[in-house]
């Protein structure tokens, strides 16, 4: 019965990740923090760049927010799912279940970009 939980867990878990664009959001990211340590390292510290760096300060929290947001929500569901089905969260964690969830995940994207590749 675990396996069948985590097939969909795992689906259910990509779809969210896919939806909110999470290589989008992490790709900003990256950009963001080496924009802000570059005008950090910059010779000029003048009020228009601290004014940049809070900027883009505050659009790198709120992606990192929205990321932190979506894990604490994946979190809730796994140990929801753990509270129905008893020992769920062991065996996620488990050598069985990490290998399953590699393979599901992987099952699941060649499907659906083979499907996606179709239409």
């Amino acid at each position: 019965m675990n396996y069948v939980i985590l097939f969909f867990l795992v689906i259910f878990v990509i779809e969210i990740l896919g939806y909110i664009r999470i290589k989008k959001i992490l790709g900003l990211n990256f950009k963001l923090i080496n924009k802000i340590i570059n005008l950090f390292n910059s010779e000029n510290n003048d009020t228009k760049t601290e004014k940049v760096v809070f900027y883009k300060s505050k659009i790198l929290f709120f992606l990192s927010l929205k990321i932190f947001v979506n894990l604490i929500l994946i979190m809730v569901l796994i140990y929801v799912i753990n509270l129905y089905f008893y020992g769920f969260i062991n065996f996620l964690i488990g050598f069985k279940g990490f290998i399953a969830t590699l393979i599901f995940a992987l099952i699941y994207i060649l499907f659906k970009k083979n499907i996606n590749d179709k239409l």
